[in-house]
């Protein structure tokens, strides 16, 4: 009995909802530990499940499951999805790092904002999707990087554009690989 209510206590322990549409978090705890309210974890160190549910437009969802993000109708049909987007906090357990933060939705675009770093920098990402209705697809539209320098604490831009890297549809993108082609091809190494 105790390791059944332990499994229904893991994966209920953090549920958060974010309505882009008006722009409101709800973060909800479903526990009765003293565990405190993490955004983003890794359940191999951790046994807690991440999930956020979000509202895109009247037709559309964005669920968000640890690394997988998709895009879903209001029925929870799958319609586009992608495990190489979100980062897990410190996900190159080469320093701390606050991984996925949160995204944010406006008219036709979507931004996931999160932390990774390097053996340099923290770096703050910002992946712009937009939505084309006529097409019925989902592709990267811009991505931005702000590198800190860990040990002077100077920050530089970086702002890409499909200029940059072509025509990238949400469910091809590999995140890790675009920022090594793009760092590669910028000042910035």
């Amino acid at each position: 009995m105790i390791d059944f209510l332990k499994i229904i206590l893991i994966a209920c322990m953090t549920i958060s909802v974010v309505n882009c549409k008006n722009y409101k978090t709800e973060n909800k705890i479903i526990s009765n530990t003293n565990d405190t309210l993490l955004k983003n974890v890794d359940v191999e160190k951790t046994d807690k499940i991440y999930t956020e549910l979000i509202d895109f437009n009247d037709s559309l969802k964005l669920r968000i499951d640890e690394k997988n993000i998709s895009i879903i109708d209001n029925e929870g049909k799958t319609l586009f999805e992608n495990n190489n987007i979100i980062r897990l906090a410190d996900e190159n357990k080469n320093c701390f790092s606050e991984g996925f933060e949160k995204v944010v939705c406006k008219n036709l675009y979507f931004t996931v904002e999160q932390q990774n770093c390097s053996n340099k920098y923290f770096i703050n990402e910002y992946i712009t999707f937009k939505q084309n209705k006529i097409e019925n697809r989902f592709f990267l539209h811009k991505i931005g990087y702000v590198f800190r320098d860990k040990t002077n604490g100077n920050k530089t831009e970086k702002v890409f554009d499909r200029n940059d890297f072509g025509s990238v549809d949400f469910n091809d993108i590999n995140l890790s690989l675009l920022y090594l082609e793009l760092i590669n091809k910028s000042s910035l190494k």
